[in-house]
Formats: structure tokens, C-alpha cells, sequence
């Protein structure tokens, strides 16, 4: 493995300066960003995937919504089997066409647009021809320098800080961690369980001054049929879980601290699309007997999505399997981020 990271080494610096150096060229005006007549708020990474990015962006929206603004929802729809420009509708297509997190924003809001555009900019001027929409949360789209942004957030996940990681391909950076300086805000998230977030608060505020730091927090979970799983007795109870995310163990190790217990759990890659075989691969490892412990089958609710209008499964065994939504509790700087969000969009 040494090995492997030492022969990688030259990539990844190679990388990096291009990366640092398309960034310049964008700064120094050599190259043009689209400027939105809309307020523009990117909720990005620096790593690749799995640090919590769709449920605080649905959290952003909550809070757009409670104080009576209209906020749009721009995403690539990453994962998704179709090209171009698309409004979402839950009842005109699936993740396959709109991509699994568009997909899941759109049908917890169905009252806000919802786009899907691997060209960031055309899915803008769509929104602002569109009318109606007081300001635009753009997914994924720290590396996206081709449009302008007026808040432009990092998400960090908590248990893979970028000051131990490495650009790719020898680590999971997207760009150089000293890119860090370019966001307005960081928002770190998934701390251990009893984890102070001070000392990680700290190491990033050598790239920022402006970190926050958030946990996911499990709702009350729900069958495949679409039913709320009613009060378990969790001792009598094992799960076979499975996940295709960007951090699969984060979301396996929430489970435990829930107080579920893991009979199997089982990775897949972000946005896998499952196939039948995976299902009922699922499917036997559920019918096994452990004991008098009845088994269940649980995912997450962005898994859920694009599984949703899976038909193999009769209702006996939507029973068996469910997902856990998650939303986001505040640990520090929540009215920072409500300043600065003030300060640079609502003004």
C-alpha cells in the first residue's frame, strides 16, 4: 500500500497544480464565471462524497421556506441514466432519470423547483427565466468555478480531515486543502459519538475562520410500503444493512449507536444502481433464522430512492425492509452561518 501511495505521489501533485492553476485563471479574469441574477449558495466538498451535503441542504431549505422565501434546488444529478437539462417530478420519473438526491429533495418539497443540469450554468438562466425563486442552493459544486456563487460552503466529514488526506488519485481531496481559504464557511460534520469538536474546529480555522459543525441525526424510520416503523422492542431485533454512499461505515456505525443491532452490513459504491441479484442476495440474507431475533432489512433514505419503484418485492417483504431518513442538529456557529447567510444573500 506504501508502495502504491509513493508511485501516486507525482499524480496527485500533478493534479493539484492544474487544479490550483484553473482556479487562478478564473481569478486573474483569464477565464469568465457566470454571474446569476439570482442569489447563488453552493453547499460543495473537497473530498469525494459522503459528507452529509443533502440533508443540510435540506435543512437550508427549511429555513428558506419558514421565513416565506422561495429557494430552488440546482443539482447535476450525479448517478442519474439521462443527459441534459430536467425539472424534477417524482411522478413523471425515478433516480434513474433524475439522480437519487434531486430526486429525494424534490419529494420532500414539493412546493420548490427542483433541477437537475450537468451544466450548471444553463440550469441558472433556466431558474432565472423561470421566475418566481428568490435565491438557488447549488449542489456539489465547490470545483465549479464556471458560476459564481454568493455563499460558498464546504462540507468536511469529521472522520477524514483533509489535513490527513491527499489530493487524487493518491487520496480522496478533489483539489488542495489550501483551497479551503476560497470557501466562505465550513461546515464540519459526523463527529464520533461524545466527540468534542473543538480540536478539529481548531485544525480548520488554519484554512478558515468561519467553521461550524453539525451532526445527522436519525428520524423515525420507514417501511419500503411507506408506513412509519412503530416502537421496536431493538433487542429483539437484527438488521441485515446495506448502503451505496460516499461514507458507507458512518451511516453502519450510526445504527449501533441507535442501538440496533448488525447482523450483516454490506457496502456498495455511492449511487450504486442495485441490480436483482443484489436484491435477492438481500432478500436470502434476511430469511435466515439468528436465533428468536426477528431480521430486517435497512438502507438509507438516499439508497431508498433509487429503489423506491423496484417491483420485485411483494408486500410481505416491504414489511421487512426500511430506511432511515436523517436531518441535521446544530453542535456550534449556527447563528454565524445564519450572519453570514444575511450578510451575503438575504441583504
Amino acid at each position: 500500500m506504501r508502495l502504491l501511495s509513493l508511485l501516486l505521489f507525482p499524480f496527485s501533485i500533478l493534479y493539484a497544480f492544474i487544479l490550483f492553476l484553473r482556479r487562478k485563471l478564473y481569478a486573474l479574469g483569464f477565464l469568465s464565471s457566470y454571474d446569476s441574477s439570482l442569489p447563488v449558495i453552493s453547499v460543495g466538498n473537497l473530498s469525494t462524497g459522503g459528507t452529509g451535503k443533502t440533508p443540510f441542504s435540506e435543512w437550508l431549505i427549511r429555513y428558506l421556506l419558514a421565513l416565506g422565501k422561495k429557494p430552488a434546488y440546482l443539482s447535476r444529478g450525479y448517478g442519474r441514466e439521462t443527459k441534459g437539462l430536467l425539472g424534477v417530478n417524482p411522478l413523471k420519473g425515478d433516480a434513474a432519470q433524475f439522480g437519487d438526491e434531486a430526486l429525494q429533495v424534490a419529494l420532500k418539497f414539493p412546493t420548490i423547483e427542483v433541477v437537475v443540469s450537468e451544466n450548471r450554468k444553463v440550469g441558472l438562466q433556466y431558474l432565472e427565466q423561470k421566475g418566481g425563486i428568490d435565491v438557488v442552493i447549488l449542489d456539489d459544486a465547490f470545483q465549479h468555478v464556471k458560476v459564481k456563487r454568493d455563499l460558498d460552503l464546504v462540507m468536511v466529514d469529521a472522520q477524514r480531515m483533509p489535513d490527513e488526506d491527499f489530493v487524487l488519485p493518491m487520496g480522496s481531496l478533489r483539489e488542495g486543502r489550501q483551497s479551503l481559504k476560497k470557501a466562505d464557511l465550513i461546515v464540519l460534520n459526523k463527529l464520533a459519538v461524545g466527540e468534542n469538536p473543538a480540536s478539529k474546529i481548531k485544525r480548520l480555522a488554519a484554512y478558515n475562520r468561519h467553521v461550524l459543525a453539525i451532526k445527522p441525526v436519525f428520524q423515525t424510520a420507514y417501511h419500503f410500503s411507506g408506513e412509519a416503523l412503530p416502537a421496536i422492542d431493538k433487542a429483539g431485533v437484527s438488521l441485515i444493512a446495506f448502503a451505496g454512499l460516499g461514507n458507507n461505515r458512518h451511516f453502519f456505525q450510526m445504527l449501533k449507536e441507535n442501538g440496533w443491532t448488525l447482523e450483516e452490513s454490506l457496502s456498495f459504491r455511492d449511487h450504486y444502481s442495485y441490480s436483482e441479484k443484489d436484491i435477492e442476495r438481500l432478500i436470502s440474507l434476511a430469511g435466515k433464522k439468528v436465533g428468536k431475533r426477528e431480521l430486517l432489512i435497512a438502507t438509507t433514505e438516499k439508497d431508498y430512492m433509487r429503489l423506491k419503484n423496484y417491483r420485485g418485492l411483494h408486500s410481505a417483504e416491504l414489511q421487512k425492509w426500511i430506511y432511515f431518513p436523517v436531518e441535521v442538529e446544530w453542535l456550534s456557529g449556527k447563528d454565524n452561518f445564519i450572519q453570514l447567510l444575511n450578510e451575503h444573500v438575504m441583504s
